[in-house]
């Protein structure tokens, strides 16, 4: 069991130092460019949504699955949030891929986007296989670790940009919230790992979990490189633009 709390650390670190996070820490003179990734973060975000009510436990039993549950319902209104910064970053039509609302559906369901697409069906087959509460709070914890390497990085850029505190899902608000969980991160807790693990015996299939968080990390840099072409296909644009005026 050790080896899984081990495992989501070690993908968590080598998350946060992906391109795309080292782009949003190292940029020193951003411009609302730099946000063209967040309309290819729709269907993640809107699917994840979907993702917590399939990691319920329809009739809680116990006490690991209540606080299962109570940290879905947490997270079920972050989707909002996101939709909240939407309207305040008022990204051209060029970032939603047109003027047109096929064009927006367009850009998220193109071909070069299929990873992040994938990503939310991938880890629903992964809920489904789960045997226990247990197993469901791994995911939880895989989830909330590639969160925290996306949004420590881009709390440098928000910081910098003079946002932070303006935007909700993507600043201080989603940031502090998270840390606030009633249930707060099982990895995390006070009580020593060695403890957990040793509870969580015969509880867990650490072979498949180990496995589980590989996939999961892998689905998380595939997708997380999507959104840096998104940044970079913007940017590309915007110096044609600037060069043929």
């Amino acid at each position: 069991m050790n080896k899984v709390f081990a495992a989501i650390e070690q993908h968590k670190n080598h998350l946060a130092e992906h391109s795309f996070c080292q782009h949003l820490r190292n940029s020193e003179y951003p411009d609302k460019s730099i946000f063209s990734f967040v309309p290819l973060m729709s269907f993640f975000v809107l699917g994840f949504r979907d993702l917590l009510e399939y990691l319920r436990v329809p009739f809680p039993s116990n006490q690991t699955e209540f606080l299962l549950n109570e940290h879905c319902t947490e997270d079920s209104d972050h989707w909002l949030w996101f939709l909240h910064d939407l309207e305040t970053l008022e990204l051209p039509d060029s970032a939603w891929g047109g003027e047109k609302f096929s064009d927006s559906l367009h850009l998220i369901w193109a071909p070069q986007n299929a990873a992040i697409r994938r990503q939310i069906y991938d880890i629903i087959v992964l809920i489904n296989n789960c045997k226990n509460a247990q197993e469901k709070l791994v995911i939880i914890e895989c989830l909330e670790a590639a969160f925290a390497a996306f949004i420590e990085s881009l709390n440098v850029l928000t910081k910098r940009m003079g946002v932070y505190q303006q935007l909700v899902y993507f600043g201080e608000h989603h940031y502090d919230k998270e840390s606030e969980h009633t249930m707060g991160s099982w990895l995390d807790s006070a009580e020593p790992k060695t403890k957990k693990a040793a509870r969580a015996e015969g509880t867990i299939r650490s072979s498949q979990m180990e496995q589980m968080i590989d996939d999961i990390f892998q689905g998380f840099e595939a997708m997380f490189s999507c959104w840096e072409k998104g940044i970079e296909t913007s940017q590309q644009d915007s110096v044609r633009v600037a060069w043929l005026q």
